[in-house]
């Protein structure tokens, strides 16, 4: 996002207030579109913030906005994947201010936050920050299963784009799973 998209933003809200919580034939707000553009900037973060105040102002919590699949922005943040400094601090705000999205899972899939960031594309260094702090909010999500009957785990190892944050998330999940097998075949895989 850039200075124009704010000053859009800014103009797009002051016309139509009700938009930011109108869904889209998607089944998304405006909240999830920008959640889910990856590699978010400082102006990403800007509009995030002034998305939240003026859903505020209109009696709504952003976070806890589910899209028609019952998907929350938790989710969406932490399956857009290319995850920035800025990333970061969005993601953060949003575990804040719905403290137990991260045990919510989403209504298809039945996944939970912690699945969707094993699945995103590019792991960088904020990832790992990511799934920590998922990992501190809620130990039990390393162990628990989707629709497909699969452990955050099974989705990390079966994603094309891993990287050496990658690797790191998997160590951090086999850690809190206490896995000592996973434990012993990343130690073997790290020369």
């Amino acid at each position: 996002h850039s200075e124009y998209s704010v000053n859009m933003f800014r103009a797009l809200v002051e016309a139509f207030p009700t938009s930011i919580s109108a869904l889209d034939s998607s089944g998304k707000i405006a909240m999830h579109r920008l959640c889910g553009a990856s590699g978010h900037t400082d102006h990403t973060e800007e509009i995030f913030e002034e998305l939240l105040g003026a859903l505020k102002k209109i009696g709504k919590n952003g976070a806890e906005l589910r899209t028609l699949q019952g998907v929350l922005p938790l989710h969406i943040i932490s399956g857009a994947g290319h995850h920035t400094a800025n990333t970061y601090r969005i993601f953060t705000k949003l575990l804040q201010l719905f403290e137990g999205s991260c045990i919510v899972a989403s209504t298809m899939e039945k996944q939970l936050p912690m699945h969707v960031l094993c699945e995103a594309p590019n792991h960088t260094h904020f990832s790992e920050k990511m799934c920590s702090d998922l990992i501190t909010a809620n130990t039990d999500s390393v162990r628990s299963k989707d629709a497909r009957s699969r452990v955050p785990l099974e989705v990390l190892c079966g994603s094309q784009t891993l990287s050496s944050s990658s690797v790191e998330i998997c160590n951090q999940i086999a850690r809190a799973a206490d896995d000592s097998h996973v434990t012993q075949w990343l130690s073997a895989l790290q020369v």
